[in-house]
């Protein structure tokens, strides 16, 4: 596998034309707008998520496209069996106490032969300290989020991520490495240590509060000196098998 596979699925997903695709967990639609230009062909994109906020965002920057955000569950979705070509979920396995209740639902409402997309970061391997940057903040952001009750666990390892997506039951299971060393703009790294406060005092009453604290201006003073880069990530593309 090369350094960076990006221009290889660029290929790849220049390639396939679908009908209808399910985006899950789709926050505020930052997947879709990177699907969009990419595929060879589609007619329609659904993304689905929790939060209201997430979907009126993303309908009102879809709006004159087509595209449809619905709040829904991603654990039990009121989708018929083998309505989309592709169902993919981007950046969110993590995020979850089940994961794999959510795949098998992806599964279901995949065509026979469609295909699921899985796109992932991971914290480990030749990154650098730029990239490791975002993996501890994310790592942080995390247990800020356990402990207000939201689900949130530390990124997988990639082999971990591998094994993950073979144990779904998919055929033909591609793997693309996306691992970009550039650095954020100064001014992106300003803005992201002007949002880990607000975060932090999320938990203010918390007894983790201080120690957590701690841990951020360590993450604030590694910013400062090594930049912020995006983690690498792994693209899987696998397809439904029929049964």
């Amino acid at each position: 596998m090369k350094a960076n596979d990006m221009k290889r699925l660029e290929k790849r997903l220049k390639g396939i034309s679908a009908d209808k695709i399910l985006d899950v967990a789709t926050g505020r639609g930052e997947f879709i707008a990177m699907m969009m230009p990419s595929l060879g062909k589609f007619n329609k994109f659904v993304g689905i998520d929790s939060e209201e906020r997430a979907i009126a965002f993303s309908n009102q920057q879809f709006k004159d496209a087509p595209v449809e955000a619905i709040k829904m569950d991603a654990q039990k979705m009121d989708f018929a069996d083998g309505e989309f070509d592709i169902v993919a979920i981007s950046n969110s396995v993590h995020h979850m106490d089940r994961p794999k209740r959510v795949i098998n639902e992806m599964l279901r409402v995949t065509k026979p032969e469609g295909l699921i997309f899985i796109s992932e970061m991971f914290r480990d391997g030749d990154q650098s300290k730029a990239q490791k940057n975002h993996v501890f903040m994310h790592h942080w952001c995390a247990q800020i989020d356990r402990r207000v009750g939201i689900p949130h666990h530390a990124t997988y390892s990639r082999e971990r991520l591998e094994r993950f997506a073979g144990s779904l039951g998919l055929e033909d299971i591609e793997f693309y490495l996306i691992d970009y060393k550039e650095k954020a703009p100064v001014e992106a790294v300003e803005k992201t240590i002007a949002i880990l406060d607000p975060y932090h005092e999320r938990i203010k009453n918390h007894p983790d509060y201080v120690k957590l604290g701690i841990e951020k201006e360590r993450i604030k003073k590694r910013l400062i000196r090594h930049g912020l880069g995006s983690s690498a990530r792994l693209f899987i593309i696998g397809k439904k098998p029929v049964r």
